[in-house]
């Protein structure tokens, strides 16, 4: 909850966590860092311009409901980590122009999201386990559909096609995750997918008649004939 006007953070190395959550920051500069551990600046209003140019972060970085009242610049930034972007406010088309994410396979999101999962599990007892899994891969895909659309806006259409990706997979292991452990999501899957064979069988029987049909047709026709 601290207040700042002008702060300068530039070329540091931060060893632990870096919390500055429900903060306003009127003028900042965080150029050429290095966040070694978690970091946090979820809800946090930056009233002037921000930078965070070709700074780099080895572990999650939490931006969500970040408001950027003016222009926010990750340029050359990289995440070690997927980062969460989810519900964030751009006023100004921000720049993210070679930015960087170590954690674009498959395999590196659906770790992400474990690893975050259990974090959350960790610092919030309160909340069910199902609570948590879906929070997270809704903040998620929610944080790859923001850098989507933002992208999109600029023109960088391979990098969005990219988020584009990502955003679908983790849709997809969220609905895994409710399927395998909601009753009611999993009958109604299965009864989808006995459904759709059953149209599929019943698709390929018509198709069978009616190519039968045809050919009874055509060999009266030609005895007719």
């Amino acid at each position: 909850d601290a207040k700042f006007q002008n702060i300068t953070f530039n070329n540091c190395a931060i060893y632990g966590d870096f919390i500055a959550n429900d903060c306003i920051f009127e003028n900042v500069n965080f150029k050429n860092n290095k966040f070694y551990g978690f970091t946090n600046f979820k809800n946090t209003i930056f009233k002037d311009n921000a930078y965070f140019n070709n700074s780099e972060f080895k572990k999650f970085v939490d931006f969500h409901e970040c408001e950027f009242k003016k222009l926010a610049s990750f340029y050359g930034i990289r995440f070690y980590k997927t980062p969460n972007f989810s519900s964030i406010s751009f006023m100004e088309r921000p720049i993210l122009i070679n930015m960087k994410f170590n954690s674009y396979s498959f395999g590196s999101i659906k770790q992400d999201c474990d690893d975050q999962i259990k974090r959350r599990l960790e610092n919030n007892k309160e909340a069910t386990e199902t609570e948590i899994y879906q929070k997270v891969y809704s903040d998620f895909r929610n944080s790859f559909s923001i850098l989507k659309h933002t992208l999109n806006e600029n023109g960088n259409l391979i990098d969005a096609s990219n988020h584009r990706k990502a955003e679908l997979y983790c849709k997809e292991i969220g609905l895994d995750y409710e399927i395998k452990n909601d009753e009611k999501s999993r009958v109604n899957f299965n009864k989808s997918i006995t459904l759709f064979k059953k149209r599929n069988v019943n698709y390929l029987y018509s198709k069978i008649l009616l190519i039968v049909f045809i050919i009874i047709i055509t060999a009266s026709l030609l005895i007719l004939k």
